[in-house]
C-alpha cells in the first residue's frame, strides 16, 4: 500500500516559517522515512487565507493530490504543530482501512458547547458526537471514500459562513473556527466506520506539561521525563503561543533526536 502524511502550513505572500515548524517537520521526516511513508508539506493555499481559514481548505487535499496525479491508499493529515515521538508506532497499519483518529482531550466546556450549537442549529438528526467520542481534527487519517464529508463540510462553509453569515450570527464569532465540530458531525452523518487511535495519539497542553516534568515531585520521588514520553506518548499536538511551542518541542529534540 502506499500512504502518505501531509503537513498543512499554508502561509500568506512573503510569510516566513514560523520557528517550530522546523522541529515538527523534522519529527515527521524522520518518521516517515522510517515507516517508508511519504511526506509532503502543503504551503500553497489554493485561496486567500483571509477569505478561506486553512482550517476549511485543508479538506480539499483530496483534490490537490488528484489534480497533481497523485494516488494514494491512506492519507494522512496532520496540523503543522503534531510532533511524532521516535516510538510512535505505523498508525496506518492499524486504521483497518477507516476513517482514524485520536480523541481531543482540550476544554470540555467548550467542545460540549460547539457540539450542541451545532447539533441544535444545523444537524438535529446526528445524536451520536459527544464530547466522550469527539476528535481532533488536527490528525486524521482517511482514503477517497471519504471525500463526501469533505465536501459537504466546503460546502457548508460556502453557505453558512460565506453567504448567508449565519455561523457568525449564531456563533457569536467574527471568524470559523469549529470546522473540527463539523467535521465530528459529518463522519457521524456519513455513517463512516471510525477506528479510534488511543490518546496517546493526541497528546495536549496539560497532560503533554506533566509528561514534561523531570525531576522529584512532591515526596522526592524520581521522575523521568524521557521515561515519561516514552511510556506514555505516542504524538504531541502543541497549543499556546509560537514561542511556547518552540521552546517545547526544541526540548524534546534536544534530548532525543539521536533516537529518531
Amino acid at each position: 500500500m502506499k500512504n502518505v502524511v501531509v503537513m498543512i502550513n499554508f502561509k500568506k505572500d512573503g510569510q516566513e516559517d514560523k520557528a517550530f515548524v522546523s522541529n515538527t517537520s523534522f519529527a515527521w521526516k524522520k518518521w516517515c522515512d522510517k515507516n517508508k511513508i511519504d511526506f509532503m508539506m502543503w504551503e500553497d493555499p489554493l485561496y486567500i487565507i483571509d477569505e478561506v481559514p486553512s482550517i476549511v481548505q485543508r479538506w480539499h487535499l483530496i483534490d490537490m493530490l488528484e489534480s497533481n496525479k497523485l494516488s494514494y491508499d491512506q492519507i494522512c493529515c496532520v496540523d503543522y504543530d503534531t510532533f511524532p515521538m521516535w516510538h510512535c508506532p505505523n498508525f496506518f497499519e492499524m486504521t483497518n482501512g477507516k476513517f482514524t483518529c485520536a480523541l481531543d482531550n482540550g476544554e470540555p466546556h467548550q467542545l460540549n458547547r460547539s457540539i450542541r450549537m451545532v447539533r441544535t442549529n444545523w444537524f438535529p438528526e446526528v445524536m451520536d458526537v459527544s464530547w466522550a467520542n469527539y476528535f481532533n481534527a488536527g490528525f486524521v487519517t482517511y482514503n477517497s471514500s471519504h471525500q463526501p464529508a469533505f465536501k459537504e463540510l466546503i460546502n457548508f462553509f460556502d453557505k453558512e459562513v460565506k453567504e448567508t453569515r449565519n455561523w457568525y450570527r449564531i456563533n457569536k464569532s467574527t471568524d470559523f473556527g469549529d470546522d473540527q465540530t463539523i467535521i465530528n458531525f459529518l463522519t457521524r452523518k456519513h455513517k463512516f466506520e471510525i477506528t479510534y487511535l488511543p490518546r496517546s495519539f493526541n497528546v495536549m497542553d496539560h497532560h503533554m506539561r506533566c509528561m514534561l516534568f523531570n525531576g522529584e515531585d512532591s515526596n522526592k520521588r524520581i521522575i523521568n521525563a524521557i521515561q515519561t514520553m516514552e511510556d506514555c506518548a505516542h504524538l504531541f499536538h502543541f497549543t499556546g503561543n509560537d514561542n511556547e511551542r518552540f521552546q517545547l518541542t526544541s526540548y524534546i529534540l534536544q534530548h532525543t533526536s539521536n533516537k529518531y
